[in-house]
């Protein structure tokens, strides 16, 4: 359970890294406006296509990774359901949910 708390922490930690960094990055564009033309910010920013590369692929990396703590974390716990002479934990579990 704790497994599962620490999962969702992390989650909710990177999604609010990846909103900061967007924030940044506006922050940064907005610098320049007194500066450059909106033509040129475009440009020197590349229409913001590596920014929003670089967020899917933290997105998608974030999704993968968080697949597969859960699918893990479900295998550890049907390797002890079924090693173990006590199987109390699914039935504990089912009777907490339901």
């Amino acid at each position: 359970m704790g497994s599962m708390v620490y999962m969702v922490i992390c989650i909710f930690e990177t999604i609010y890294k990846l909103k900061k960094v967007r924030i940044g990055y506006e922050e940064l564009k907005r610098n320049y406006k007194d500066v450059l033309s909106d033509l040129e910010i475009s440009e020197a920013f590349q229409d913001d296509r590596l920014f929003d590369e670089a967020n899917k692929s933290a997105r998608r990396g974030l999704t993968g990774w968080s697949i597969a703590w859960g699918v893990l974390l479900l295998l550890c716990v049907l390797i002890i359901e079924l090693y173990t002479t006590n199987r109390g934990l699914l039935v504990w579990l089912w009777n907490k949910m339901f």
